[in-house]
């Protein structure tokens, strides 16, 4: 059994579309929303395959999961290390997440998409961030084509490590599992075979107690959450990474103004190619 204990409103047939996306950057962010993945069964797109900066990749450990779940399999999946995703970002590789967000958008529109489900703009995690960035413009982009709202959910997962997430909107849905769905999402977990994310774990269940794989939570956001942050202080992960820098393990730090903020210039110019015609009443891609 499946109870919502929103305060705001009840989770409806719709909130379990079979016609809804999960995206994510790394393998394991599906454990965030577990009960919901088990009852949509989304497609789920994974950007990097979770090797981290030295650990060992486990995107199988997420298949297997998935597999189980009968939740189909998107692309990308897996697609890149976490070190060449870094470097793409570094070197300003901007066609690199062009590309992938035009994917996404495509896979959208063939699956005709209704929600889709993804990682939080949190200002803590880069590939948190620009996994977000890429997820509104993909589906904004397959909004305009559908000629139809696509709803967007994120992830709060900063919250979860005990961080102070501010609370969203009256849509927000929050989900409480029985004891058989916590006990299937904690088999899960322990499933996944990098120290490092067992470490993630015991964290969490030191920080939250059990009740931290019971209830999962997703907010709505706008599709271009996270475009309007450009002033703001130094993120999380820049003032890492400037860390990382002085200890001699990088060379260079990823800054959001120097490095994230181009990403999400190029992506804002690809959602403006796409407009709706108002003579045919149909979406038009201006080239």
């Amino acid at each position: 059994k499946t109870e919502v204990k929103n305060k705001v409103r009840t989770m409806s047939s719709s909130d379990a579309l079979t016609s809804s996306a999960l995206v994510i950057a790394h393998p394991g962010h599906e454990l965030f929303v577990y009960g919901w993945l088990k009852h949509a069964t989304p497609r789920v797109f994974v950007l990097t395959d979770g090797s981290g900066r030295m650990g060992s990749p486990r995107i199988d450990n997420a298949l297997r999961i998935l597999k189980s779940l009968d939740a189909p399999i998107g692309e990308p999946f897996g697609l890149v290390p976490d070190e060449v995703l870094y470097r793409h970002i570094l070197n300003r590789e901007i066609d690199f997440f062009v590309q992938l967000t035009r994917n996404l958008a495509t896979a959208f529109v063939r699956d005709g998409i209704q929600t889709v489900v993804g990682d939080s703009f949190e200002r803590q995690f880069l590939a948190h961030d620009v996994c977000r960035l890429m997820i509104g413009a993909a589906t904004e982009i397959a909004a305009r084509q559908m000629n139809r709202p696509v709803r967007n959910f994120e992830i709060p997962m900063y919250g979860y490590f005990g961080g102070n997430t501010p609370l969203r909107g009256n849509d927000t849905l929050e989900i409480e599992f029985d004891e058989a769905t916590v006990s299937e999402k904690m088999v899960a977990a322990r499933s996944y075979e990098d120290p490092a994310f067992q470490h993630e774990v015991d964290y969490l269940l030191a920080q939250r107690g059990p009740d931290a794989l019971r209830h999962e939570t997703m907010w709505p956001v706008t599709n271009l959450d996270g475009y309007d942050v450009r002033e703001k202080d130094a993120p999380a992960y820049e003032i890492h990474g400037q860390k990382l820098v002085d200890a001699g393990h990088h060379e260079q730090v990823i800054r959001f103004r120097d490095h994230v903020t181009p990403i999400a210039d190029a992506l804002l110019k690809l959602v403006e190619r796409y407009r709706f015609d108002t003579s045919q009443h149909t979406m038009a891609h201006q080239a």
